[in-house]
């Protein structure tokens, strides 16, 4: 699941706004074109929850899915303009960040089968995906 959801994101970036120098969008035109991976991601929660499918919660959370991290990274990427001569330093500044996070206790935290009440704990696997 990680190879398919990194090869999509790459394959995202190749042909992304910036890779092709279009000025970022506002969130109201980001969300729209965001939207059919939005509904899917809903759709999804909708017809395994109804069919009684079973999702295994340390993947992305309780729910969470592959269809919103892709709405999140493009979401993301849409509003946040950066040039593409500086995308390679600022990807290795979020995974150094990232990585230094995980030393310092994230990993014990995202391994823990603890769940809160609260919607980031319910689906801390998929919103850290994010980075």
């Amino acid at each position: 699941m990680d190879l398919g959801v990194g090869s999509f994101v790459f394959a995202n970036a190749i042909v992304s706004r910036q890779a092709r120098n279009i000025q970022s969008m506002n969130w109201k035109s980001a969300l729209k074109s965001t939207g059919p991976l939005i509904l899917l991601g809903f759709g999804r929660i909708v017809s395994t929850t109804g069919v009684d499918y079973q999702v295994h919660v340390g993947e992305y959370g309780v729910h969470w899915n592959f269809f919103f991290t892709l709405a999140a990274v493009s979401i993301l990427t849409s509003i946040i303009n950066i040039r593409p001569k500086y995308c390679g330093i600022l990807g290795s500044v979020i995974l150094i960040g990232y990585q230094s996070w995980l030393i310092r206790g994230l990993n014990v935290y995202l391994l823990s089968n603890e769940r809160g009440t609260d919607i980031i704990s319910q689906n801390k696997e998929g919103i850290f995906s994010i980075f």
